[in-house]
């Protein structure tokens, strides 16, 4: 009797190593994309949409608490995802993020690695992308916006994303790529603290496989390049068009033409 019950409690215990492996098993950080998918060549969440809803996701896990979330600021960065060399005269066009539209060019963005506020140690992974052209949207979690947490690199697209659930707090941005000319855009998300040299630096990051991308690529860099050009086809019956005109036109010229005289 005494062995049943020591293997009793040792399930037990078990049992509730498992629970909370499970409650621990979301990263702190992830980002997701309402109907992406995931793309294991990159390891993040990715959409081939001109315009799509990105879901920013907190967790509470290890040592981070809800409050400590809802009293934080964390950062969206937006950069441009091919890591083009800086140029005085880079111009992408531009992206739309909740309304506002973001000039894709060298005026219009931060050139290096982000955060923004960070002096000296850029310390967010390079991603394969940073140093490069990004734009930084800060913002806060809001108590009321919840979530049933889930895992964006498991369940991508927002396959359990529900606006009151519990466990994660969640964000929408709203982000339009339709003016954005020959690029796509990759998406980190973050939070920073201020070090002991008084140099801020990246606290907290979504992990690798809980970043996101665009795959939606425009080329138009004419402004009259929407107006369809005709086609060959369309050339064709055109100009066979002429030719059955021209011809008919010559067979009655012929016809009413009097004879010349002997």
């Amino acid at each position: 009797m005494k062995v049943l019950g020591k293997i009793t409690a040792l399930i037990s215990v078990c049992c509730c190593l498992m629970v909370v492996t499970n409650a621990n098993a979301y990263p702190a950080l992830q980002l997701d994309i309402l109907g992406g998918v995931y793309d294991t060549n990159t390891e993040s969440v990715s959409t081939d949409k001109e315009s799509f809803t990105l879901i920013a996701l907190a967790t509470p896990t290890g040592n981070t608490t809800a409050t400590d979330i809802l009293a934080d600021t964390y950062y969206l960065s937006i950069g441009i995802n091919s890591g083009p060399a800086q140029n005085s005269s880079y111009d992408a066009g531009s992206f739309i993020v909740n309304g506002n539209t973001v000039e894709a060019t060298d005026a219009g963005m931060q050139y290096r690695t982000p955060p923004i506020d960070a002096a000296h140690n850029h310390n967010l992974p390079d991603h394969g992308i940073y140093p490069t052209y990004f734009h930084e949207v800060s913002f806060n979690f809001d108590p009321n916006d919840t979530t049933t947490s889930y895992n964006s690199q498991d369940d991508t697209g927002g396959i359990l994303f529900n606006e009151n659930g519990v466990g994660s707090f969640f964000v929408k941005f709203e982000i339009s790529t339709g003016g954005l000319i020959g690029e796509t855009l990759h998406f980190d998300l973050y939070n920073t603290a201020l070090r002991n040299n008084g140099d801020v630096a990246v606290d907290n990051f979504a992990p690798f496989s809980h970043d996101a991308q665009t795959t939606f690529r425009t080329t138009r860099d004419d402004p009259n390049s929407d107006i369809p050009e005709p086609g060959s086809r369309v050339i064709f019956l055109f100009s066979l068009a002429i030719l059955i005109y021209l011809r008919r036109y010559r067979v009655k010229f012929t016809s009413v033409t009097p004879p010349l005289a002997a």
